[in-house]
């Protein structure tokens, strides 16, 4: 589909935009000392890729911490990096989390035949491979039946047992097969909190003599040239590249194309204005967060077989609006363009984005795109930081609408607002990063890191193009410290938000469906957060399988054709006896009802 603009020709207004933009771009706030401010020189994320089928990010675990039990509880490793492997019983998923002391590992096994199975962790904690286990390499096995551990150390040429082991575990039987978590402290694996390191790393699931399942495909137990990569992508905002660190970023690199995390697309380009009251409005900001984050999510689901500029689409979350790649710095003016066009009604009716709109717009959007039952959106009126700060870690993305509020005589009136994405939070520190569609503060010195991607130069810093951030990799992630805030739109905000510069620019933009704005004042602003727009992937309970040797999707035809069963309680009397409370009383019995005839259907082992 392509998009094709109207063209104006308001030259007057233009030109005083260009002026204006110049104009705010010079009295943006110098550098200043600061103890998270950026650094000068451009940065990029290290690698390996997240998307290569080898590596695995262990992601900052926002408190508390999972417990070492084997039980692998609800929400206990939301957000966690995860690997899938074929092993003993079916597919093994396994999770990773880091809370800055301990890496969390563990293993959900749907084996519910073989009594004496393990399961072994090997790592290369000096990710220096060789063809034979070295002395850095450690191999950590749990055995199914007896419940014992084992610690192996390599010596060279092979391993050998290294005893007491280091490192805590815990082994549950479930309903499905069984589970284990492991506990091991940074140091056993030479991990620094906030320091960047890459560990190789292998995962075996096996019968001694009959199977043996390895992830990555290919690995072997004794040659570590054949393991993967394990990484961790939150770190410390001051120190870049950084790692195993408690601030949390939405992850990257992503090879096609997200390298530097969650874009950072600029509004201040191809016309995102309207004219005002008082003249030149920028107005695009809320279309412009969606496209980062639907960018960020199409980059994460791609098949990592091409980076841009070479054309390779395989997910339809972004598609390409002409003859180029997807993820090519010349989509993101299309994109934003039907975004705010065909979807939001930027402009039409309100000055710049209806909130409201931006929900209902972005659920057809994925409808268009065939992938309206892929993911959950979700729009939270005045959401608290911790709320924010869990969604995020769950790998949602997450867009806030901030308002500027002024205090003019006896009230605080609203006088505009701004959508911004969360690029990264740290929920101990009471931090969060923004990808600013208007602002990049740490370029210009504020706290932040600044990164840079590889198809278009990031350069001058500060003071460049606002094009030059079609680049997803060309990013200023502008981190405040959160405070309480007591205007009527929300309870916390940005400390020291450079709200002044919106003072000429966007006045009475982005409006609050309950709250009217009104004219800016001369008093002081303050900036808080009104609503977090989420949008996050979405798994339906499976109604069947894949049939690899078939090439189709077969239903669980004894009996459970499209997922989960929604029986109905007003049947068979199901109420109370005579005097009793109002009819219809079974809920709960016919809730567990649907879940037991699920799973009864999934594990059905002759289906008829």
């Amino acid at each position: 589909m392509k998009i094709l603009k109207p063209l104006f020709s308001i030259g007057l207004a233009l030109t005083a935009l260009v002026g204006l933009t110049l104009a705010l771009t010079a009295a943006l706030p110098p550098a200043r000392a600061d103890p998270l401010a950026a650094s000068s020189a451009l940065s990029t994320l290290p690698l390996p890729y997240l998307s290569d089928d080898d590596v695995v990010d262990a992601p900052y675990d926002n408190p508390p911490s999972p417990v070492v039990d084997g039980l692998i509880s609800p929400g206990e490793y939301a957000g966690a990096g995860k690997v899938t492997f074929p092993g003993l019983g079916g597919d093994v998923e396994v999770f990773f989390k880091q809370d800055t002391i301990t890496l969390y590992v563990a293993f959900e096994i749907p084996d519910k035949v073989n009594a004496f199975p393990y399961v072994s962790l090997f790592f290369d904690t000096n990710n220096d491979g060789g063809s034979n286990p070295q002395t850095d390499d450690f191999e950590f096995r749990i055995d199914r039946g007896t419940g014992r551990a084992w610690e192996y150390q390599g010596n060279g040429s092979l391993w050998y047992q290294h005893t007491p082991i280091t490192w805590t575990y815990g082994l549950t039987e479930t309903m499905t097969g069984w589970s284990i978590e492991f506990g091991i402290p940074f140091s056993k694996l030479g991990l620094t909190a906030g320091t960047f390191k890459e560990l190789g790393l292998a995962l075996e699931n096996w019968l001694p003599g009959q199977s043996y399942n390895y992830w990555p495909t290919g690995a072997g137990s004794t040659t570590p040239d054949t393991w993967g990569s394990l990484v961790s992508s939150s770190g410390d905002p001051s120190n870049v590249p950084s790692g195993w660190g408690v601030f949390y970023w939405k992850p990257g690199p992503w090879e096609d194309y997200a390298p530097s995390g969650m874009p950072d697309f600029d509004q201040h380009q191809d016309g995102w204005w309207t004219i005002g009251p008082s003249g030149p409005v920028s107005t695009h900001c809320g279309p412009v967060a969606m496209a980062n984050s639907l960018w960020w999510f199409d980059s994460k689901f791609e098949t990592p077989d091409h980076a841009p500029l070479a054309v390779s689409d395989t997910y339809r979350l972004v598609w390409s609006y002409d003859q180029w790649d997807d993820h090519d710095p010349a989509n993101v003016v299309p994109l934003v363009d039907d975004l705010a066009n065909n979807y939001f009604g930027t402009n039409q009716g309100v000055l710049g984005t209806d909130i409201i709109k931006m929900f209902y717009g972005t659920h057809q959007y994925l409808r268009d795109h065939g992938l309206w039952d892929d993911y959950l959106v979700s729009l939270v009126i005045s959401p608290t930081f911790d709320w924010v700060a869990d969604e995020v870690m769950r790998s949602e993305d997450v867009i806030l609408l901030m308002g500027f509020y002024e205090w003019q005589t006896d009230h605080w009136a609203r006088v505009g607002g701004h959508y911004v994405n969360v690029a990264g939070i740290d929920p101990v520190n009471g931090l969060i990063a923004f990808s600013d569609p208007f602002l990049d503060n740490a370029e210009w010195g504020g706290m932040g890191r600044v990164l840079s991607g590889t198809l278009l130069s990031h350069q001058p810093i500060p003071g460049h193009d606002p094009t030059l951030h079609n680049d997803a990799g060309n990013v200023s992630h502008d981190v405040y410290v959160i405070t309480n805030t007591n205007s009527p739109g929300g309870i916390w905000g940005p400390v020291g938000y450079p709200v002044e510069v919106f003072r000429y620019t966007m006045p009475g933009v982005n409006p609050h469906p309950d709250i009217p704005d009104e004219p800016w004042g001369d008093g002081l602003v303050q900036v808080e957060v009104e609503f977090a727009l989420t949008v996050s992937p979405y798994t339906w309970k499976a109604s069947g399988y894949w049939d690899e040797d078939l090439n189709r999707w077969e239903s669980w035809m004894d009996y459970a054709p499209n997922g989960v069963p929604d029986f109905d309680q007003r049947q068979d009397n199901w109420g109370p006896q005579p005097g009793g409370p109002p009819p219809w009383t079974f809920c709960g019995p016919v809730a567990a009802a649907n879940s037991l005839w699920w799973f009864d259907s999934k594990f059905e082992p002759t289906p008829v």
